[in-house]
């Protein structure tokens, strides 16, 4: 009995790590209670070994805590959002309408082109059946050498438009005594390759007949009369009308 509950006090101090136990007496020897203590080594310290992880942080710009900067794209807010969908909208607009009105002025100037290609082919049509043409040239041929008259209109003396208002006067036709004035009469002739004998050849200062050949005959000065004379009569510009 006493050497198990030795036993039993020996496994109580190595589960309970005390370094000392009273010893128990055995009760029947001599009648009295008889303590005594043992003194045991320490069982051990249970050591728990912590293992902490270490973090080595570089700060190469000596500065701690530095929060990293993102780029977060911006959204949009919905006003911002209509706002942008009504400018690309009114620019698509304006847009369609710009093209829209660049093609309608293309297609009008074709036109426009056009019905002018179709009157001049009118105009050269009717300027090439002139039967007439060749008669005035050759009336007017007759008055070489007739007196020139400033302001007068009749073979007695005339001045350069009063000489052209005559001659086409004897062919019923009525025209202003003054050559700025004789410059819209008739229809117009493109160059003086295309001229007839019997047009009418004028500018702000003078006016004459034509006779084919880059030749007219015109009423020039007091002093030379109504002559036939090339083209050089007339300084700067001049217009071809189609009389007849």
């Amino acid at each position: 009995m006493h050497k198990r509950l030795s036993i039993i006090g020996i496994i109580l101090i190595l589960l309970t790590g005390l370094t000392a136990v009273p010893a128990f007496a055995d009760a029947g020897n001599g009648g009295g209670t008889v303590s005594s203590s043992r003194t045991f080594p320490a069982a051990g310290k249970v050591r728990r070994l912590h293992l902490t992880e270490s973090t080595h942080v570089d700060n190469t710009e000596g500065q701690w805590g530095n929060t990293e900067k993102l780029d977060v794209p911006k959204t949009e807010s919905t006003q911002e959002k209509q706002d942008r969908i009504a400018k690309e909208q009114a620019a698509q607009a304006e847009a369609e309408a710009r093209a829209q009105a660049e093609a309608q002025a293309e297609a009008m100037r074709k036109t426009q082109t056009a019905q002018t290609e179709v009157s001049r082919s009118e105009t050269r049509a009717k300027l090439a059946a002139n039967p007439d043409g060749g008669k005035i040239a050759a009336l007017a041929s007759q008055y070489v050498g007739s007196p020139y008259v400033y302001g007068g209109n009749t073979p007695a003396g005339w001045d350069c438009s009063g000489f052209v208002q005559y001659v086409y006067a004897q062919y019923g036709i009525s025209l202003p005594h003054a050559s700025y004035s004789q410059l819209s009469a008739g229809s117009p002739v493109d160059s003086l390759s295309e001229a007839q004998p019997g047009d009418l050849i004028a500018n702000g200062s003078h006016s004459g007949i034509y006779l084919g050949n880059g030749l007219v005959v015109n009423a020039l000065n007091p002093v030379q009369g109504t002559q036939i004379t090339g083209m050089g009569v007339y300084y700067g510009s001049y217009s071809i009308r189609r009389i007849i």
